[in-house]
């Protein structure tokens, strides 16, 4: 079985400023795990998938790292954390690290 066999080819993009609630509608809406999120040129920039949103909606329950432990932390690593947490956009939650698999 290829990928071809099972993958849809009425693909449903995603703007970058899609706010997260209508992420949500579209994947629910079309039955599907994710989507493509592109650039008005229709660069690909990543995917937000069912896990992004599930991942954000845990990240609120769980408890903060303290102040001392945030010390070892990179700023990045704390500003893509803050993103994901509290971001309202596909591009705050979205995953950025694609491959290609198969030829």
């Amino acid at each position: 079985m290829r990928a071809r066999d099972l993958m849809t080819t009425n693909l449903v993009t995603l703007p970058p400023d899609a706010p997260l609630e209508a992420v949500a509608h579209a994947l629910a809406d079309r039955g599907i795990s994710g989507a493509p999120v592109v650039a008005p040129d229709g660069t690909l920039l990543g995917m937000v998938t069912e896990g992004d949103l599930i991942k954000r909606l845990s990240a609120k329950d769980r408890v903060e790292t303290g102040w001392f432990a945030g010390l070892f932390q990179s700023a990045a690593d704390q500003a893509a954390r803050y993103a994901r947490v509290h971001g309202h956009k596909a591009r705050d939650v979205m995953t950025t690290e694609l491959a290609t698999v198969g030829e």
